[in-house]
């Protein structure tokens, strides 16, 4: 309530809270530095209380409203409790759990770091080695569905067939299954492009490494897990077409897919 009354991202306040939980668990972080409040796990009103000083703007909402990074920034400690992609809190699905593992790629390498929201294959039953093409497509079919308004839930009951008709209704314009996929991978594109003028190349687009499960957790249903991040960016970016090492688009990536000239020209 506190969050929506505010306009604070819920996935952000929870996962600073959950922060300030550990960082006060592990003796990081003391009730002083939470202004009295001692936010042992499973507290109901110290979760609360900690995110009215945030709503609020006082004392340590100061420091904790600036999310995981900028807090443990501000206080200067708890940085080895961070579980963030590229400074941002991911969404609330924890890629070490059984059949999910390609969130961690998505998390990391997307274009804009941390969202759950974005696309890539999260779920693969196949060998390790051929998930590249299955990443570029569920990548490609959600950036159609954001682009479009439908719900990231229609991918699991909606076929992009009838994604296409739906469109050539609304819109009067005749598309295909195959038109939307390349419209998926020309949003991508433009994503990626930006990233890569601004100097945002692959070799700086970083996570927590707890994320990947490093050091893999001792107990609990995702015990031992670990999971190869960059081999998983490794096959996205050569089945999607970009420079493996700084997933730059290639030119002829670009040129395959068409409309991108003015990309091509800022980057080539």
């Amino acid at each position: 309530e506190l969050c929506n009354r505010g306009g604070f991202d819920t996935i952000t306040a929870g996962s600073v809270v959950a922060w300030a939980m550990e960082c006060y668990e592990k003796g990081i972080l003391t009730a002083d530095d939470f202004d009295g409040i001692k936010p042992v796990w499973g507290d109901g009103e110290a979760i609360v209380a900690l995110m009215q000083k945030i709503y609020d703007d006082e004392g340590c909402g100061k420091k904790l409203k600036l999310g995981q990074l900028g807090a443990a920034n501000a206080y200067g400690k708890g940085h080895e409790c961070l579980a963030v992609a590229m400074g941002i809190e991911p969404g609330m699905h924890d890629a070490r759990m059984p059949g999910v593992g390609g969130f961690v790629r998505t998390y990391q390498y997307d274009p804009t770091p941390g969202r759950h929201m974005k696309g890539g294959a999260k779920r693969f039953a196949g060998k390790f080695e051929e998930r590249g093409p299955a990443d570029v497509t569920e990548t490609s079919n959600v950036e159609v569905q954001n682009a479009v308004g439908l719900c990231a839930l229609s991918g699991s009951c909606i076929d992009p067939e009838r994604t296409a008709e739906l469109m050539t209704a609304t819109t009067g314009v005749k598309y295909t299954r195959d038109d939307l996929y390349t419209c998926g991978l020309r949003i991508f594109m433009i994503r990626q492009a930006f990233n890569i003028r601004e100097g945002i190349t692959r070799d700086k687009m970083w996570i927590s490494p707890r994320l990947a499960g490093r050091p893999a957790i001792q107990s609990g249903p995702n015990k031992g897990i670990v999971l190869d991040n960059e081999k998983m960016a490794d096959l996205f970016y050569e089945a999607m077409g970009c420079d493996v090492k700084t997933g730059t688009p290639l030119k002829e990536t670009l040129e395959k897919i068409g409309g991108l000239d003015e990309v091509i020209k800022q980057l080539y």
